[in-house]
């Protein structure tokens, strides 16, 4: 008795260039995962940049910080600060120098949006998903006091890769600051203006 034994399948050559091809797609995908956080981490440094410039741009224009500005300037909605140099506040309260700021900026037209807008609903995202605000804080002996654009739920890998590209890397000295070590899951990111 004789048995047929006529059992299809693939060869080893065919297997070979499956996993080939599959490998092939597997570093594209990750390739483009990797450009796409490259343009994020981009974007956040633009947009940080681009307040920084219009708060400056305010100075000029007004011999003032926007927020700090002890004029309103008859703006409606808008209260003057305390003309001290600093932008005083938080994230999301409302009536401070840092959120005044917000409404100073787009009233002149510098920045996009509504002045009118108050609370956190007025701070711009970022595209991490948190949102950008501005403060004051001793940046250290090198540095000293400074106003700032913060950034906060940014992951601390990705606050530390901007650190050591734009400063020293290291999360409480230089002219960019972590709230906690990069280390931890989440941190806030202050960068001098």
């Amino acid at each position: 008795m004789k048995t047929v034994n006529n059992q299809k399948g693939f060869t080893l050559v065919e297997m070979a260039i499956v996993l080939v091809i599959g490998g092939m797609m597997l570093g594209a995908v990750m390739k483009g995962q990797g450009m796409i956080e490259n343009f994020r981490a981009k974007k956040l440094i633009t947009d940080i940049e681009s307040i920084s410039i219009a708060c400056l741009t305010y100075l000029n224009m007004y011999n003032a910080l926007p927020g700090d500005d002890s004029t309103n300037h008859g703006w409606a909605g808008v209260t003057g600060g305390n003309g001290d140099g600093w932008i005083e506040g938080g994230t999301e309260k409302d009536g401070i120098e840092a959120q005044e700021a917000w409404q100073a900026l787009r009233r002149t037209g510098i920045l996009r949006g509504n002045p009118a807008a108050t609370g956190a609903v007025q701070l711009p995202v970022t595209p991490y998903g948190g949102r950008y605000y501005l403060g004051n804080r001793s940046f250290g002996a090198g540095v000293g006091k400074r106003n700032y654009v913060g950034v906060n739920n940014l992951t601390g890998l990705i606050a530390e890769s901007i650190d050591i590209k734009y400063d020293d890397g290291i999360y409480n000295t230089g002219s960019i600051h972590a709230s906690d070590p990069y280390s931890q899951d989440t941190v806030d990111l202050y960068y001098s203006i």
